[in-house]
């Protein structure tokens, strides 16, 4: 394998994750998280990955699919891919990574904000790394006109429905941050089951959209985006004293 080509693989990747980390990451502007606890989160995107795989593998061994298409994802098209199964994978293996190497530590989340914010930084990593997988089988064949245009398409709809699906998690964490354990997994369990469902819902759209309909996805999803950013904004007014 050409140098070159993993260079460019990891480029088109990171560089529009982290185009939108620091994005978002304004919106935690008053009480910044440190920056290596952030990158270090980034970075456990590839870990949620590790996990993800194997698992998203297992839900297809009933139909004999190698290990190697479901890294490349180049069969989910055509051999009826459980999208909620996987959705629901991957928004569990990114909030249990977060959950065991970040959330418990009171230094680093100690106002509800924090959640959303890890959260969506390792949503992002998480996509990085996907984008990453995505976009190498074309670069070895030089594809570049192809990878240009899965690196867009990512940019604008992939990207953004794990960070919009990650930050819903974060947002019922920390509704739930000042509330007994018990409300805390009750809203855990809340944020799931709708971030699966959104994710699932994107995926089995864009998987059969046309150009229509995969105009009206991505306007979805940017909907979405907006109603992230006024979540972030309530999540900022939560207090010991809030009625959530």
């Amino acid at each position: 394998m050409e140098w070159n080509i993993l260079i460019y693989t990891l480029l088109g990747g990171l560089l529009p994750a982290l185009l939108w980390l620091w994005f978002f990451l304004r919106e935690d502007a008053l009480h910044p998280e440190p920056r290596k606890y952030i990158a270090f989160t980034f970075l456990l995107g590839i870990l949620a990955i590790g996990i993800s795989l194997p698992l998203e593998y297992l839900t297809q061994c009933g139909m004999h699919v190698p290990f190697a298409e479901i890294v490349h994802l180049t069969c989910v098209s055509s051999l009826g891919t459980p999208v909620f199964a996987w959705a629901f994978i991957e928004e569990s293996a990114k909030w249990l990574v977060v959950a065991v190497f970040i959330l418990w530590r009171k230094d680093l989340v100690d106002e509800p904000i924090d959640a959303m914010v890890y959260l969506i930084t390792i949503a992002l990593g998480f996509a990085a790394f996907e984008t990453a997988l995505f976009i190498f089988e074309p670069l070895t064949r030089a594809a570049f006109l192809e990878t240009v245009a899965l690196t867009n398409l990512r940019f604008i709809g992939a990207s953004l429905v794990h960070t919009l699906a990650s930050g819903i998690v974060g947002f019922c964490i920390a509704l739930a941050f000042y509330r007994p354990l018990w409300v805390k997994s009750v809203a855990l369990c809340t944020g799931l089951f709708f971030a699966t469902l959104l994710h699932g819902i994107f995926n089995h759209h864009i998987l059969k959209a046309g150009g229509n309909d995969a105009t009206m996805v991505f306007f979805g999803v940017w909907v979405g985006v907006i109603v992230l950013f006024l979540l972030f904004e309530r999540a900022k007014r939560i207090n010991k004293y809030s009625r959530t």
